[in-house]
């Protein structure tokens, strides 16, 4: 059994497979690391440049599945691979491990997530967007910290998690979304009985206009079921899910629709996100309610209940406060 593998799930990604290949290949040359390839049905020439790449490289692996997307491709691989530790990334971004030994030690201990560093990049322009560390100083955190770690985001490719922990009840990604990071990665966190952080940077993501999920306004119902699968199979730990979706719901996707308007997004799909937002907010019983919103501060106490009461401006007023806060900073 290898120690790592890392699970790249790649549609039409021919072009970005050179440079990939080339940010991952000091974790490949320890030994220790499995490099495991899903081709989700690609019509370019991923298939073949993969298939040749593994004739090549023994410890690169390929599986070929008809498309499915993202959740059903990151499975499979998981179930597919070898090693005790899983990394979920994408091919389109890059990986940065100098002393790929010394990476790997840190995977040694009993760690059931490695929480690494990583920095977004604007593509284009190929601008550095912020460089995004452990908040906490040290290198390990207990469960009762975890809930500080929120701000540290809901993505999979900045987590390395043990196998056993993916593969514990609800925590496999949801298939058939576009949010199937978010339906469980909180649950990782949640649930983890110890954590590690590598306060370098690992991981370049970088940041398209193209974005599945930033440039999308239609697939809203999409964030619905995977807040749902989290809220229904984190009950048990109201005080760190629940500010996930609190977030979600008032404070990242209705912002990002009220700032989408006019650039792609249409007033009938903001309302329908502030529906479907409130809809599901109402959904979860007053009492747990209390302890999803416990931890905000009071003004932002008075924004949720005031937007959920039928303000359905107020995300706009934030949208903006974002954007001249942004302009300020850049």
């Amino acid at each position: 059994m290898s120690l790592l593998s890392i699970v790249v799930p790649v549609y039409n990604g021919e072009a970005y497979l050179d440079a990939f290949v080339y940010s991952v290949a000091p974790l490949i040359a320890t030994g220790q690391v499995e490099l495991l390839f899903v081709n989700d049905g690609s019509t370019d020439q991923t298939g073949r440049l993969l298939d040749e790449m593994a004739l090549h490289q023994p410890s690169v692996a390929v599986l070929h599945v008809p498309n499915g997307g993202q959740g059903r491709a990151k499975n499979i691989g998981a179930l597919a691979a070898v090693g005790q530790y899983l990394w979920f990334v994408d091919v389109d971004d890059l990986l940065i491990v100098a002393s790929a030994p010394a990476f790997l030690l840190q995977l040694a201990g009993d760690a059931d997530l490695v929480l690494v560093g990583y920095e977004r990049v604007d593509v284009d322009s190929g601008r550095s967007l912020g460089q995004y560390l452990p908040a906490v100083p040290g290198i390990d955190g207990t469960p009762e910290e975890i809930a500080r770690f929120d701000v540290y985001g809901h993505s999979a490719w900045n987590k390395i998690v043990r196998r056993e922990l993916y593969l514990q009840s609800g925590h496999a990604f949801l298939e058939g979304v576009i949010h199937e990071d978010l339906a469980v990665v909180p649950l990782w966190l949640s649930r983890a009985r110890k954590i590690t952080f590598d306060r370098q940077v690992r991981y370049r993501y970088g940041v398209r206009a193209s974005s599945s999920i930033h440039g999308n306004f239609s697939r809203h119902p999409d964030l619905i079921v995977a807040l749902s699968h989290l809220m229904d199979n984190g009950d048990q730990d109201d005080a760190r899910i629940g500010p996930s979706i609190i977030k979600e719901l008032f404070f990242y996707s209705l912002p990002r629709y009220a700032g989408g308007l006019g650039k792609g997004c249409s007033w009938a799909s903001y309302m329908q996100c502030y529906r479907d937002s409130m809809t599901m907010y109402r959904r979860i019983p007053a009492a747990r309610r209390s302890r999803f919103t416990a931890q905000f501060s009071p003004a932002s106490r008075i924004y949720i209940g005031a937007t959920a009461a039928g303000c359905f401006f107020l995300p706009l007023v934030v949208s903006l406060a974002k954007r001249v806060r942004d302009a300020r900073n850049a």
